[in-house]
């Protein structure tokens, strides 16, 4: 959702210990909020599953998997190499937003802040979502 000046918003983000209520009613106070919330999630490592660790690499290489005969050898030989390269596209996704949360904190970039967050908003806790407050 993006901020309409012409209306009044709350930023709710839910966390591990509870749910909060940050200040959103102006389009400045939002983005303040947003780097405040994403500055203390990073302070307290809760972006820390996002590093990536390395992966090992598959038993065989393409050409070796390629030069297996036909039968289930090569079935699970192929199946190792495709996990291998979605586990690879994952780190890479995940190494990204990293340094995007990195990034948006250090400058204190609200639009970038608020981008994170949301991207970040799968988990069960994490949640966050600007609400338009009624009057």
């Amino acid at each position: 959702m993006e901020h309409d000046p012409s209306k009044r918003y709350v930023l709710f983000a839910c966390e591990k210990h509870g749910e909060r209520f940050l200040d959103a009613t102006t389009e400045e106070a939002f983005h303040k909020s947003a780097v405040k919330l994403l500055r203390e999630r990073l302070e307290e490592n809760g972006y820390d599953y996002l590093k990536s660790d390395g992966l090992k690499k598959p038993d065989l290489t393409k050409e070796q998997v390629e030069a297996l005969p036909d039968g289930d050898v090569k079935k699970t030989a192929q199946k190792q190499r495709r996990e291998h390269l979605r586990a690879l596209y994952q780190n890479a996704e995940n190494d990204r937003l990293h340094k995007d949360i990195v990034k948006a904190v250090k400058e204190e970039d609200g639009p970038a802040a608020w981008d994170a967050l949301e991207r970040c908003s799968d988990g069960e806790y994490g949640q966050v979502e600007l609400e338009e407050l009624e009057t």
